[in-house]
């Protein structure tokens, strides 16, 4: 199976208040919305049982077991189209993500253990909060980088990596930094949000950094870029050691949030990360005709990338 779009025109803008609407975001211009074949799921098989001839008794037939997914449906396995994209996308309901990327390939953060001291010391659901009260439509705390709306599924409190300064800690001194007063000064550079929140990305920046002061003992010093263009030309040549970023969906697909954003060699993987598990998981996952087959490879790449990795920090879904 090959991801056939083409996208006629790319529009990168900045998140009003993250997901409201007057904001920056990058969308498709002419995507190509599949209805998913609405199929009833079939109904429970008893078990087989065990018969007896006079002569010999016959083996018990085995009945596959239906793949078994963390989390909550958000559509039915069943729903999910045997292409890319596998959901229809509405204009007026994309979903996207907002995240905090890491310089994956530059120290402190070229090391997973510093990104994983990172993610556990936010805690995402003071995030949302300050997100809804800028206007954030939907906003939900992330688990891991694929909106639930794209995925079909809501894996949230099965997975991810959720607040935790006690780990953060071991984390942080697991990567040799048991005295945190040794941790190189680091910069988080965000852009403004828009007219409607104009701090919202400042906002939250600054209440992160003090997450990680309280709970790792670091600073970290938060550079606010007014100017776009200048912000993504920054990320794509010389990125820091953290910045802010979101993606709203071209495509309803986990294609076009895993593969778009953070394969090796993408254009847009500001962050340099790279894994060949992962990378090899959506690609795999791209080819996948089987819906529940590729959602299960989609997990398996989103554990990697946050719970192995933290290659990314995945910080809340909305709507735009």
């Amino acid at each position: 199976m090959k991801n056939t779009f083409i996208i006629f025109l790319l529009i990168i803008m900045v998140f009003s208040a993250g997901c409201s609407a007057g904001g920056q975001v990058t969308v498709n211009t002419d995507p190509v919305e599949k209805e998913a074949a609405q199929v009833e799921p079939p109904t429970d098989v008893p078990a087989a049982t065990q018969t007896s001839a006079p002569t010999e008794t016959s083996a018990p037939t085995a009945i596959p077991s239906p793949t078994a997914f963390p989390g909550t449906q958000v559509y039915p396995i069943e729903s999910l189209a045997s292409e890319i994209p596998w959901l229809p996308l509405s204009d007026g309901k994309r979903p996207a993500v907002n995240y905090i990327g890491f310089n994956n390939q530059q120290p402190p953060f070229d090391q997973a253990a510093v990104r994983l001291a990172f993610s556990y010391a936010v805690d995402r659901d003071v995030i949302v909060e300050m997100m809804r009260k800028y206007g954030a439509r939907d906003a939900q705390t992330a688990a891991i980088f694929t909106p639930p709306q794209t995925l079909g599924r809501d894996v949230s409190g099965e997975m991810g990596v959720t607040f935790d300064p006690q780990k953060a800690k071991a984390y942080l001194q697991e990567a040799g930094y048991e005295d945190p007063s040794g941790f190189p000064e680091v910069t988080y550079l965000v852009n403004v949000a828009g007219e409607n929140a104009p701090g919202a990305h400042l906002n939250v920046a600054n209440t992160i950094a003090d997450m990680w002061q309280t709970h790792l003992g670091v600073k970290v010093n938060v550079v606010l870029e007014n100017n776009w263009e200048t912000y993504l030309i920054m990320l794509r040549d010389d990125p820091p050691e953290i910045y802010r970023m979101g993606w709203v969906a071209d495509y309803n697909d986990p294609d076009n949030f895993l593969k778009t954003m953070l394969h090796s060699g993408a254009e847009l993987n500001n962050g340099r990360y790279s894994n060949p598990d992962f990378d090899a998981l959506v690609n795999q996952a791209a080819e996948e005709l089987d819906p529940a087959e590729r959602m299960s490879l989609y997990l398996q790449a989103e554990r990697i990338l946050i719970e192995e990795d933290a290659g990314v920090i995945a910080l809340y879904h909305c709507i735009y």
